[in-house]
């Protein structure tokens, strides 16, 4: 009589669960024969580091931001893509960002406090701004924008990961 034996499983695999790193095989092998077994390489595949972007946004007024991270689980050390995309329909004038990263990093652009009279035409402008978490842990990053001439600012947050490689 012919029986098939799983070499290598965990009581938790024959439970229809598998661990992470392990490697199971049926082998069959006759009833009352000696068993002779061989030793298996077995390889730990790392969790998923990296995710798709994750885009929020915001607005005020005829203000808008949209802030796209790229990605938003990665790697500790490994660059993070940050995209800042402005609209204002309502007021010309020059837009600018600030940004906080959550690991007491940031940036910003300022512009020119100058203003032109009259209406214009509505102002965008887009940023790609990189950074780089230098320890694993869980950030909250925020970008707000605002434009000369007008009192209108928009913020947009995130939360990203950033693990132990």
């Amino acid at each position: 009589m012919v029986a098939l034996v799983c070499v290598g499983c965990s009581t938790s695999s024959l439970h229809g669960h598998s661990s992470t790193g392990t490697t199971a095989k049926l082998t069959p092998v006759t009833l009352g024969a000696p068993v002779t077994t061989t030793s298996t390489t077995t390889t730990t595949v790392p969790p998923t580091t990296t995710t798709l972007p994750k885009t929020v946004a915001g607005s005020s007024g005829g203000l808008s931001v949209t802030l796209t991270v790229d990605p938003v689980r990665g790697l500790a050390g490994q660059s993070v893509r940050f995209i800042l995309q402005a609209k204002e329909t309502h007021a010309p004038g020059a837009l600018h960002y600030a940004i906080t990263y959550g690991d007491g990093g940031s940036g910003s652009l300022v512009t020119p406090s100058v203003c032109k009279a009259g209406p214009g035409k509505p102002a965008s402008q887009v940023w790609n701004v990189p950074h780089t978490y230098a320890k694993a842990g869980t950030y909250t990053a925020s970008v707000t924008v605002g434009v000369n001439c007008s009192p209108d600012k928009a913020t947009a947050s995130v939360t990203l990961t950033a693990v132990a490689s």
